[in-house]
C-alpha cells in the first residue's frame, strides 16, 4: 500500500488558497491573525479568527436593546441576542439602540391608543 501524498492547504502563494470554484482562502493579520474567504465577486463570506477572544457575554440592562463590543467593533443586540445593527463606531451603535427604543416605545404608544 503507497502512502497517501500530504495535502497543503496553500499550495499557492503564502497566504493565499484559490479553491478552483472562483473563491480563494487568505490569510490576513489586519485584526490578529485570521483567515478570510473572499467570494468571486471580491465580497468576504466568511472569517476565521485564530486570536479572536470569546464573545463578551450579554449585558444586562433595562432596556431592549444594547450595544455589545465585539473585538471588530459594536453590534446592536436584543436581550436575547439577535443582532440588529453591526458598526465600527460607537457612537453610530448608541444612537441606532436609542433609535431602536424610541420607535418600539411609539408603537406600543400608538397599539395602546388605539390608532
Amino acid at each position: 500500500m503507497s502512502a497517501m501524498p500530504l495535502f497543503n492547504p496553500f499550495p499557492n502563494a503564502p497566504g493565499v488558497t484559490d479553491l478552483g470554484d472562483g473563491r480563494r482562502l487568505v490569510e490576513t493579520n489586519d485584526k490578529g491573525h485570521c483567515i478570510r474567504m473572499i467570494e468571486p465577486d471580491g465580497t468576504v463570506s466568511m472569517v476565521i479568527s485564530k486570536d479572536s477572544p470569546t464573545p463578551p457575554p450579554k449585558p444586562a440592562g433595562t432596556g431592549k436593546y444594547h450595544v455589545r463590543h465585539t473585538h471588530d467593533g459594536q453590534e446592536v443586540i436584543d436581550p436575547e441576542g439577535n443582532v440588529y445593527a453591526r458598526t465600527k463606531e460607537q457612537d453610530k451603535a448608541d444612537h441606532i439602540a436609542n433609535l431602536l427604543i424610541v420607535y418600539e416605545r411609539m408603537m406600543a404608544r400608538k397599539a395602546s391608543s388605539g390608532a
